[in-house]
């Protein structure tokens, strides 16, 4: 099939659910499920149709880039963090070069030692090799174009097929403005995407969907939902 380039990326999972439909005791129908950054894999896969593919429910992840991390804005800590105990190590890993090669490695390093070491690096921009390896390139790019979107998920909406079942809350970082909802049930390529996907918004924070309650913050009793049980009703059904 004829793959656009900005999808790239995405052909793991296209090969992922035809390998998922051929398991044995598969029925050949795949559902994908899962949020925040599994939530933007699953959007590029779903762009591609792989033909086994009949539903999902990518949940919690914002159209644009821009919407998480706000335009021009970087927040040093996090993303240092993050890329530092798991993007990493995997790379180190992968290319056979010396250092931690697993996140709980990584974590136990930048706790004790690192943290002080690289947010207090400047400037960003001449970051040694050894802090994102062989993305350095690409976040270089990113440091000095933070205005730019480089997701534009929503854009991929109208090669959508199957429908998606998304929760999000209003205390969530990752909600956007709900782009990816509004654009699949006005652009999905079937009439299937666009009338049966489903949004459910709660008071809730990025990782606390479903949950009464955020530190100490409470929402009260109706802020339950139970988040499984929805999904597993939503690929049942």
């Amino acid at each position: 099939m004829k793959r656009r380039p900005d999808c790239v990326g995405a052909q793991d999972g296209y090969d992922t659910v035809e390998w998922a439909a051929k398991l044995s005791g598969s029925t050949g129908k795949v559902g994908t499920f899962g949020a925040s950054y599994n939530g933007f894999v699953q959007w590029r896969l779903a762009a591609l149709r792989p033909p086994s593919l009949v539903a999902m429910s990518a949940q919690t992840i914002p159209a644009r880039y821009t919407d998480l991390e706000g335009p021009g804005t970087i927040r040093p800590g996090r993303r240092l963090k993050w890329w530092f105990s798991s993007m990493t190590p995997d790379l180190r890993r992968r290319h056979n070069r010396p250092g931690n090669y697993s996140k709980q490695e990584a974590l136990r390093q930048w706790n004790a030692d690192d943290e002080k070491k690289w947010l207090h690096f400047l400037p960003w921009l001449v970051l040694p090799r050894e802090a994102f390896e062989d993305e350095t390139e690409a976040v270089q790019h990113w440091l000095k174009n933070p205005h730019l979107d480089p997701w534009k998920l929503h854009e991929g909406c109208k090669d959508v097929s199957v429908p998606n079942f998304d929760v999000v809350g209003w205390y969530d970082h990752c909600n956007g403005d709900m782009q990816m909802f509004r654009s699949l049930v006005k652009d999905g390529k079937t009439k299937t995407a666009r009338e049966k996907s489903q949004i459910v918004i709660g008071p809730w924070s990025h990782a606390g969907r479903g949950k009464i309650g955020y530190g100490n913050i409470r929402f009260g009793p109706s802020a339950s939902f139970d988040l499984i049980d929805a999904q597993i009703r939503w690929f049942d059904f």
